[in-house]
């Protein structure tokens, strides 16, 4: 299951939230074996993000994976949803800042999966 944190440093209307919640549920696709029905978004609007100098339009996306996924398919994720921020909130690309965090290991459901090589499943 990804996991989504999206720190906006302005504010957003429910329907905007909910609108780049849709669209990320689209683009999380392009990264292999991920869909909305597991992906969980977290859109945090008006958060007290400081960048160059004071608060200005930025964003700070978070995307936590199990196990590694492509590098070309998280490429293509980070520009699309770069370009999606920068025209649907006016952040201008150079302000948005995205990680990747590749997990090993993953609890759901009460259950621990490990990745290969890490004492899980083949």
């Amino acid at each position: 299951m990804p996991y989504l944190h999206i720190a906006l440093g302005l504010p957003v209307s429910p329907l905007a939230r909910k609108a780049l919640y849709e669209r990320c549920a689209k683009l999380i696709e392009k990264i292999p074996g991920k869909n909305q029905q597991n992906l969980m978004v977290r859109i945090e609007q008006d958060a007290d993000l400081y960048f160059r100098g004071g608060k200005t339009a930025c964003a700070f996306v978070d995307l936590r994976l199990y196990t590694p996924a492509p590098a070309e398919a998280k490429r293509d994720f980070a520009a699309a949803l770069t370009r999606e921020l920068a025209d649907r909130f006016a952040i201008e690309p150079d302000n948005v800042y995205m990680n990747f965090l590749e997990l090993d290991h993953w609890v759901s459901g009460g259950g621990l999966k490990l990745a290969a090589g890490e004492g899980g499943q083949k």
